[in-house]
């Protein structure tokens, strides 16, 4: 049974991710988005472009899943094998009553995407633009005013040099507001080489923009109703036709 649309935030979909709220099937394909699609992934969700709806399972039967892929792309742990899982029909049907247990069945590069670029897995920059690159109607704005679509120059795989950058997972750890700002100018905003030569009121006006976008940056990662899902009640029957007729 597949029950209405649904919708839920960037930051409750990694917090259950992070808890095993949410895992994939065992034979789930793997894991094979290019870092570019994962920077036009983000763009599209700042411009508010709809990017299709996850696929959650809610299985009643036992089964065995594995974990979201987190191996970095190459190097050392690139060819680990992803952890899975054994659960059984009772395990499932108390975890799905108590933690709202899922398992991914259409989705999984989107979310896999996300949840890479939050952690710090994949790396991926909001480059915001200067000052001279907006347009005059946007630059009359207050920074709190302005939206992150008016502010975005890029999505990016790394630092701009001659523009503000912020790592997507630098802000979602500021977002939880635990990090105080001096902390913040040391260890994220004081390492942009894009304020190297800054005099003292330069860096003051740059450190303000940050905090901004790190702001608001939190908000779209916050919003309930960024992300849109269904949820299937699934027995074993309506779980292998799912698959079939996805092939």
């Amino acid at each position: 049974m597949i029950a209405p649309q649904q919708t839920e935030s960037i930051k409750d979909l990694v917090e259950n991710i992070h808890k095993e709220n949410i895992l994939l099937p065992e034979f789930q394909r793997d894991f094979v988005w290019e870092l570019s699609k994962t920077c036009e992934l983000f763009d599209s969700l700042v411009r508010d472009i709809f990017i299709g709806s996850i696929i959650y399972g809610k299985p009643s039967f036992e089964i065995t899943v594995r974990e979201i892929d987190t191996r970095p792309r190459k190097g050392e742990g690139s060819r680990r094998k992803l952890a899975t899982k054994f659960f059984n029909k009772e395990e499932i049907q108390r975890m799905t009553q108590i933690n709202n247990f899922r398992i991914i069945l259409d989705g999984q590069q989107r979310v896999t995407s996300i949840y890479r670029a939050l952690t710090g897995v994949d790396e991926v920059w909001f480059i915001a633009k200067n000052e001279e690159e907006l347009e005059t109607s946007i630059r009359e704005k207050a920074l709190r005013e302005r939206t992150l679509e008016e502010m975005l120059f890029e999505f990016s795989l790394q630092e701009d040099e001659d523009r503000l950058s912020v790592k997507l997972s630098d802000a979602f750890l500021i977002s939880k507001g635990d990090i105080l700002d001096d902390d913040i100018k040391e260890n994220y905003f004081g390492k942009l080489s894009c304020i190297a030569g800054m005099d003292e009121e330069e860096l003051k006006l740059a450190f303000i923009k940050y905090r901004m976008i790190c702001v608001k940056l939190g908000e779209l990662f916050k919003s309930d109703k960024l992300l849109s899902y269904y949820l299937l009640n699934m027995d074993t029957e309506k779980f292998a036709l799912f698959f079939r007729t996805k092939q």
